[in-house]
């Protein structure tokens, strides 16, 4: 009978949390960090996000003098960066000549490369100060484009 009963809220729990979105988990609300804060300088700061209080998969906003608003993701929404701060990660493709190459993303711990065709090494992933490159062995060269909405219903020779 105690088992029913200690499964019954791991069921409960269970079903809860895999109903959350795949994106983010909801906005939790944590209490001002610092209740000796002088009110002069808490109403003169400034209104937004905290990147100073960023994580791997949060974000900290002051919504009002002495009020915090965070939001804690389940995936990752920043990536440390050179000199080890938290920046927000952008997969976004902007134009690029580094190698050969015509875009990449353009903000993460790693960078990813592609040519305007299926030339061979078409894509490269650079990750840790290692450069991985792919091909596709017997592709008909097709040119590339950054665009939405623009993929072919048939590829050529198919």
């Amino acid at each position: 009978m105690k088992r029913r009963f200690l499964l019954l809220p791991l069921a409960i729990l269970a079903v809860i949390t895999g109903s959350l979105p795949a994106q983010a988990a909801p906005a939790i609300r944590f209490p001002s960090t610092s209740q000796s804060q002088s009110t002069a300088a808490s109403s003169q700061a400034p209104i937004g996000e905290l990147p100073e209080r960023r994580t791997q998969a949060s974000k900290t906003e002051r919504t009002a003098p002495g009020k915090y608003r965070t939001t804690v993701f389940n995936a990752p929404v920043n990536y440390r960066d050179a000199q080890g701060k938290w920046q927000l990660i952008d997969s976004t493709l902007v134009g690029t000549t580094q190698g050969g190459y015509a875009w990449r993303n353009s903000a993460n711990s790693f960078g990813v490369f592609f040519k305007k065709s299926l030339d061979p090494n078409y894509l490269r992933l650079d990750v840790g100060g290692k450069s991985f490159m792919q091909s596709l062995a017997g592709a008909t060269c097709w040119q590339g484009c950054k665009r939405a909405g623009l993929i072919p219903r048939r590829l050529p020779g198919g």
